[in-house]
């Protein structure tokens, strides 16, 4: 006899399936991270390296660059030593402090001529003087902690007016900060 056709739509039966071991399903392969995911934790690691770079230079900035002073005993006026120093001594490393104020000064004499075209007067080089504006703070004479002011005394200096190196050429000026052993540094400005 010959077998029905089913109706058509009507869903067919499957036949069961053979016995023997079960078919496993293939295995799940992880899906990876999206692009995005990597550009932003990319962002993150150099965020927060610049955030450690920014925290390391804020530290050192704060610890700042000069060196300790130290005080030598027996070396102040009050115990009828020559040197100069507060309490009795003389700071080792205030010549230092000397000779980067006297640089200090001949910068701002420098920028002071490249703004008006002429070279400052004796009267435009003191702590209250026009030069004194193109300096974030005057120098402090490390002997006294004063202002450096212009005279003899150490720590203090003495301001020379430019003269023309020939015509056509720069002019030449110099500031000398007075050491504690009675020598001078010399810091040169130039316009």
């Amino acid at each position: 006899m010959l077998p029905l056709i089913p109706e058509q739509g009507a869903p067919v039966a499957q036949p069961p399936a053979p016995p023997g071991p079960p078919v496993e399903s293939p295995p799940t392969i992880p899906k990876k991270p999206p692009l995005a995911l990597w550009i932003a934790l990319g962002v993150l690691a150099v965020l927060l390296l610049c955030g450690c770079l920014a925290a390391a230079g804020f530290v050192v900035f704060l610890a700042g660059d000069s060196p300790p002073e130290i005080t030598v005993p027996g070396g102040g006026f009050e115990n009828g030593g020559g040197g100069y120093g507060n309490g009795g001594g003389e700071t080792v490393g205030g010549d230092e402090a000397v000779a980067a104020g006297a640089e200090q000064i001949a910068r701002a004499c420098s920028a002071f001529a490249g703004e008006y075209g002429y070279g400052p007067s004796v009267d435009d080089v003191t702590p209250d003087g026009s030069v004194a504006q193109f300096m974030s703070a005057w120098p402090v004479n490390p002997f006294t902690n004063e202002p450096m002011a212009p005279g003899a005394a150490p720590g203090d200096f003495t301001f020379y007016t430019a003269t023309s190196m020939g015509p056509g050429q720069e002019y030449l000026g110099y500031v000398y900060g007075h050491l504690s052993d009675g020598s001078d540094y010399t810091a040169e400005y130039t316009y």
